[in-house]
């Protein structure tokens, strides 16, 4: 398993220096250990496999998980076990996405069973860019969480300006 944080750090409730040093940079979060952890200990009972848990981000009662790419159907495991697990132990929903780099991938796994129209990149005077995505107008009752939930989750991930439209 690929983590956040150090074999370590994962086996105990105190972080060594470098994991220290991680958090106070913000580039992992309160949440990533405790994901990673909690995943560490299903993994005892479970055996995950060779998963690469990168990132969480939440945002309005949705946490929304980054794996590798090929990790997915692991860390929801068979018949969903493994995330029902997890949204017992956070007490929130749960999206389970691969990492990618790719802005009309990330939202397409984020938003399923929502279907993405396509995404334009829009240039207003101001001067400051902003990626414009378009979601089938038909999708909105079958979107994950609100619209402004998933704007400010796209946001966290790819540090991007987003802006929505349902057409």
């Amino acid at each position: 398993m690929k983590m956040p944080i150090c074999d370590t750090c994962l086996r105990s409730n105190t972080l060594c220096k470098v994991c220290k040093e991680k958090l106070k940079k913000e580039e992992i979060t309160n949440l990533d250990i405790e994901l990673a952890r909690t995943l560490y200990n299903i993994n005892r009972n479970y055996n995950l496999g060779d998963i690469t848990f990168k990132k969480s981000v939440e945002s309005g009662g949705l946490i929304v998980m980054i794996v590798g790419k090929g990790d997915v159907g692991s860390v929801i495991g068979k018949g969903g076990k493994i995330i029902r697990i997890l949204r017992r132990k956070f007490n929130k929903r749960i999206r389970v996405i691969g990492d990618t780099d790719d802005l009309k991938n990330l939202v397409d796994e984020l938003i399923y069973p929502a279907r993405i129209s396509g995404i334009d990149i829009v240039y207003p005077v101001s001067g400051e860019i902003i990626n414009r995505i378009r979601i089938d107008k038909i999708s909105k009752d079958k979107m994950p969480a609100e619209i402004s939930i998933v704007e400010n989750v796209i946001r966290k991930i790819t540090k991007k300006n987003i802006k929505t439209v349902f057409e």
